[in-house]
């Protein structure tokens, strides 16, 4: 992910004692939103994950003496990558990457509230 540019970088299968989510998916504005679609369109599997090019905040320690610790923001340069999990399922095409800009629930074309950032087809 570099910006708003999402490419796939990897594909790989993993095995073991996967438990379902407890409550819940989480949701808020800014985080990331994968979902597995069908050919119909139908939402097969879905994750959200904090965006990995959030800007951090924290309080620099080594400011001048007399003064507080001042906040320093640090942005990343270039490519972040990010991972998500999803089952592995038969019926999938296409993957859907969505950046989220409001609460749960659906606009007009059943898709959420956010920008759409990538469509990326799967091979069977």
């Amino acid at each position: 992910m570099s910006g708003d540019q999402i490419t796939l970088e990897a594909v790989t299968d993993i095995r073991g004692n996967f438990h379902r989510r407890r409550g819940p998916l989480a949701w808020e504005p800014g985080m990331l939103y994968c979902c597995l679609l069908d050919d119909s369109q139908r939402i097969l599997a879905e994750e959200t994950l904090p965006a990995p090019d959030q800007v951090c905040v924290v309080l620099d320690p080594h400011g001048n003496a007399d003064t507080a610790p001042q906040p320093v923001r640090f942005t990343p340069e270039g490519p972040v990558v990010f991972q998500v999990r999803m089952p592995k399922i038969d019926a999938a095409t296409q993957m859907k990457i969505y950046r989220l800009a409001g609460p749960r629930g659906t606009t007009f074309n059943g898709e959420p509230e956010g920008a759409l950032l990538a469509t990326i087809p799967l091979t069977r």
